[in-house]
């Protein structure tokens, strides 16, 4: 059996999850009936509507390989090209209920010249990726979920408007995979994997964004953020990062600005 289809064989025998796949690799027996493996590998991605991009191959972006675990395989539907495609990259993240941003002036803020990149989570991540549709700007939505069960529910019909706009849905989970709240944590690191800088609108004290920013201050990437009023101090930790090396901008073209550095 071909390298990379061993890795698609252990991604779908532990469900994705990176730890246990890393251990299998070490053994020395982690295959089995190569047939039955490979015959497996054929029917899941065949019902599942999906293909899959291993680490092993050619075509996998190099942004990836450089974080910490990088993703063994990925399954996909849609154009696979954007993950390296020359145009920047623009990752985002927000709260899911935003308290001081507006979300209909948030495209006053994505530039119109970049493949955005996102989790696809409701509030921020929605009104962005729904300003792409709009657009029809490609963006790669990130799930941490198998993509035909796509979280949040609601969203099912936007994935799929931006998949058949030119745009990508990817998982590291195998396609009929549940959610689960590990599974969203370890998706971050790819959101933030994948850009050459992240942008938070709003980023709520204690919430999931600092997951994604965390990712991004270890891969050397631009954060940025718009500033807040201070009676939200108690609430958004926005100015406090900012305060602490974080990247102020107030428009699109500062947020180009920012990405043609890297």
């Amino acid at each position: 059996m071909k390298a990379n289809s061993v890795l698609i064989h252990l991604s779908l025998e532990h469900h994705g999850d990176w730890q246990k796949i890393f251990n299998s690799i070490q053994s020395t027996d982690h295959i089995g009936d190569e047939n039955k493996a490979e015959g497996r590998i054929k029917a899941e991605l065949h019902f599942g509507a999906a293909k899959a991009l291993t680490l092993l191959d050619a075509d996998y972006p190099e942004s990836l390989k450089k974080i910490q675990q990088p993703p063994f395989v990925l399954y996909y539907r849609g154009d696979i090209s954007l993950l390296n495609s020359d145009k920047k990259k623009l990752s985002i993240c927000g709260s899911k209920v935003p308290v001081a941003c507006n979300t209909d002036t948030l495209k006053n803020y994505i530039p119109e010249d970049v493949i955005v990149v996102s989790g696809g989570g409701v509030g921020i991540d929605t009104s962005i990726l729904g300003t792409c549709f709009e657009r029809g700007q490609p963006a790669i939505i990130v799930l941490g979920s198998g993509i035909n069960c796509s979280y949040p529910a609601t969203n099912q019909g936007l994935f799929e408007a931006i998949v058949d706009n030119g745009g990508l849905i990817l998982s590291e989970y195998p396609p009929m995979e549940e959610v689960s709240p590990e599974k969203l944590v370890m998706r971050t690191r790819i959101v933030s994997g994948l850009g050459d800088g992240l942008f938070v609108p709003e980023c709520r004290v204690r919430s999931s964004s600092f997951y994604t920013i965390m990712g991004a201050l270890q891969s050397g990437k631009p954060v940025m953020l718009l500033p807040t009023d201070p009676k939200y101090a108690d609430q958004l930790q926005n100015n406090m990062l900012i305060s602490e090396g974080a990247e102020l901008v107030l428009s699109a073209q500062h947020i180009t600005e920012i990405l043609n550095k890297q």
